[in-house]
């Protein structure tokens, strides 16, 4: 194939050619039509018009409900942390840190909770109430939310629905009712206040039915063993989840058995230390037992 020579323009060829007298561009282009405000588009302009999505399926009411729910269980728990602290300096590190313990240095905390009017039930019994029934409502919204989408839902109580987590704070619902049955609500329905309670009465349940030998000690050694360790495990992981801390079990696990070990030395320290109340405490103690024993149908064993 045979190439074409090059061409070449002479002076004549140029003089030929029309010159054109230079002129300035435009500052900007022409502006662009904006969609409407309705989202439909500009009719005549840039945009073409968008049809609207249509809805296949109809989400419940209450979107927002789930948002409230994680927070109200969130901070739920942070106030009764607060008590929380404090009841653990009283029983825990006061006892294990200054042997024998001091009822100065274990009384020491009450009067910043106990005082104020409303305080107490505010940090105990509403927190802990709202906390567990966020959570009880949390679960029912997914439940019900599921039937509303899919048209059906997964079994209710599953282990989806209800993790270890979960199971831990359901189980420390009856622990933390008989706790404070002993310790306040049959003082106050015997004495008509708490004014005498402190370690002392833990102490004496754990020497309380003489009949039976170490019916007592076997009995509430069995009970505060697995509260200290169930509200441990939860109270550290629950904290883990809500700070989003990316730990290894193990180690959360290790940190609440640490926390669990150190409550119940504080303990140990205690019923060693102080043994069965003698005199007219003993008396007023060995009644708080007669009655919860008799109201729980176990009378026969003291």
């Amino acid at each position: 194939m045979s190439r074409r020579p090059p061409v070449y323009l002479t002076a004549d060829d140029i003089s030929d050619l029309t010159e054109l007298v230079p002129s300035p561009m435009p500052d900007s282009p022409s502006p662009i039509p904006s969609p409407s405000a309705d989202g439909t588009g500009a009719r005549n302009g840039y945009f073409a018009p968008r049809k609207p999505t249509p809805s296949h399926r109809a989400e419940p009411p209450f979107n927002n409900l789930a948002l409230w729910l994680t927070r109200t269980q969130r901070y739920s728990a942070y106030t009764f942390t607060s008590f929380l602290g404090l009841h653990f300096t009283a029983v825990s590190l006061s006892p294990l840190l200054t042997p024998p313990p001091s009822p100065s240095l274990i009384l020491l905390t009450r009067p910043y909770y106990q005082s104020p009017p409303l305080l107490e039930a505010l940090l105990i019994p509403v927190s802990l109430t709202t906390h567990v029934l966020s959570g009880v409502l949390l679960r029912l919204r997914r439940h019900f939310l599921a039937t509303a989408r899919y048209g059906h839902a997964p079994p209710f109580f599953t282990k989806a629905n209800f993790p270890a987590l979960s199971v831990t704070g359901y189980l420390l619902v009856p622990l933390i009712t008989l706790h404070a049955t002993v310790t306040r609500v049959i003082p106050l329905f015997v004495s008509g206040d708490s004014s005498s309670v402190d370690l002392s009465l833990v102490a004496h349940g754990f020497n309380y039915h003489t009949s039976t030998p170490r019916l007592g000690w076997w009995l509430s050694a069995t009970y505060y063993v697995s509260f200290v360790g169930i509200a441990s495990w939860h109270v550290v992981h629950g904290f883990a989840k809500f700070l989003k801390l990316r730990t290894h079990k193990r180690r959360l696990n290790m940190i609440a058995a640490c926390v669990a070990g150190a409550w119940l030395g504080g303990l140990a320290g205690v019923v060693r230390g102080r043994g069965r109340a003698v005199g007219y405490l003993g008396t007023v103690y060995d009644e708080y037992y007669e009655v919860f024993w008799s109201r729980i149908g176990l009378g026969w064993w003291k």
